[in-house]
């Protein structure tokens, strides 16, 4: 195992808030141990960091001293351990999740286990700026801005979430603005907002959830379709088959979707495929016969009649926004 202490973590994490014209790019490397990089970009509002490592053996990060900020962790590959000062419990994170953590005073303690590809995007916002727009947000959330303004910590999920292409797209967004290098000061604060009040809306969601009729088996079965469905929303799926793909029964299916992600089954489905068609429309990667076939339309005709439902306008009045089409992060 090798330790990393403070001083030297601070090396490739240092966060502030503070406007600055560049991003600062770092690197650490010990020959047989790890080897990270981080990338930051600051704003009197919020600091981007993102964090990528390989671990040849176990690394923990021993009283790491942070200053005060709302954490959004996105653990994009990989898995890591921490324990906060400000946190009884210990805060384990796992690819493909997600939480919110206002650390107040923070002292941090990170074990990072062997792994060839670990990476996690932190959005470290301002409190003062995050209960201002919580505070914009209706009753419901003076609750957090409350605690916000009393420096209280508190994670927003009792335990870390999936997220799903939406929140990756916007996250996508903000890492790799697609506009013009004028706009993107004004571009990505707008979009972290949009990643806030998303996150925000998921947490609302959730709040319902605690009345699930099902079992937390059939909450983790549904879970794994909804990731099932991100990278295989192009083939064509039928109710029994997502049953049996998924483990549960129709009846769960169909009742437990709607309640967990707000969609029907195959309400979601669309709900891909017209994010998917409206990007490669963006890209102009393809004709739109092309693309109606790909999203699985038997005609122009149908395609155009269900984008307009979706979007209010036709496909040949989608403006694109930027060059390419989503990759993912």
């Amino acid at each position: 195992m090798y330790t990393l202490y403070s001083h030297e973590f601070t090396q490739l994490v240092d966060r502030q808030f503070a406007d600055s014209e560049k991003g600062q790019y770092k690197a650490l490397k010990h020959v047989g141990q790890f080897n990270a990089i981080t990338r930051t970009s600051n704003n009197s509002h919020f600091n981007i960091l993102q964090f990528e490592s390989s671990f040849q053996e176990e690394v923990r990060v021993v009283n790491f001293r942070d200053f005060n900020h709302t954490s959004f962790h996105f653990q994009l590959e990989g898995h890591s351990n921490a324990r906060i000062s400000c946190f009884g419990d210990a805060l384990p994170m796992k690819q493909g999740e997600f939480n919110v953590m206002n650390c107040i005073d923070p002292i941090s303690n990170f074990s990072f286990p062997k792994q060839k590809d670990y990476s996690y995007i932190c959005l470290g916002i301002n409190q003062q700026y995050l209960t201002s727009l919580l505070e914009q947000c209706g009753a419901e959330w003076q609750k957090i801005a409350k605690k916000l303004a009393k420096d209280q910590p508190f994670t927003l999920f009792d335990k870390p979430k999936h997220f799903g292409s939406l929140l990756k797209q916007t996250l996508y967004a903000i890492i790799h603005p697609p506009v013009a290098d004028s706009l993107i000061s004004t571009y990505v604060p707008h979009k972290i907002e949009e990643l806030i009040l998303l996150i925000l809306n998921e947490s609302s969601l959730s709040q319902k959830r605690n009345t699930f009729p099902f079992s937390q088996r059939d909450v983790d079965l549904l879970h794994d379709l909804k990731i099932y469905l991100d990278d295989n929303f192009l083939k064509q799926h039928n109710l029994s088959g997502l049953a049996r793909q998924a483990g549960i029964n129709e009846f769960k299916l169909k009742k437990g979707f709607k309640i967990l992600f707000n969609y029907s089954v195959f309400g979601y489905i669309n709900h891909l495929r017209m994010q998917y068609s409206y990007k490669l429309l963006q890209a102009r990667a393809l004709p739109l016969g092309a693309i109606a076939a790909l999203v699985g339309y038997q005609s122009d005709a149908s395609f155009i009649r269900a984008f307009k439902n979706y979007y209010g306008y036709a496909p040949n009045k989608s403006k694109p926004l930027g060059n390419g089409c989503f990759q993912g992060l």
